[in-house]
């Protein structure tokens, strides 16, 4: 079964997930920027402004990221 799942998700190219505690992002291409109340970040050749406030980078690891924090809006510029 966790085979099934890993393969689903293996082939994602990116996503966002908005938590109530902040937001988790996968096969992201570049951090731009991040403030306690603004993420910038490349995903896909776009760049995408992600508001709030709190924002604190709590993991890192290859191309995902948790941030806590509280997310107010995600655009795409």
């Amino acid at each position: 079964m966790f085979d099934i799942i890993r393969s689903y998700i293996a082939k994602e190219d990116y996503y966002l997930i908005i938590l109530n505690s902040g937001i988790y992002i996968k096969n992201y291409q570049k951090l731009i920027g991040i403030k306690e109340d603004e993420i910038i970040i490349a995903i896909e050749e776009n760049l995408y402004r992600i508001k709030g406030s709190n924002f604190i980078l709590t993991k890192s690891i290859d191309k995902e990221l948790m941030i806590k924090g509280c997310v107010e809006s995600v655009v795409r510029l």
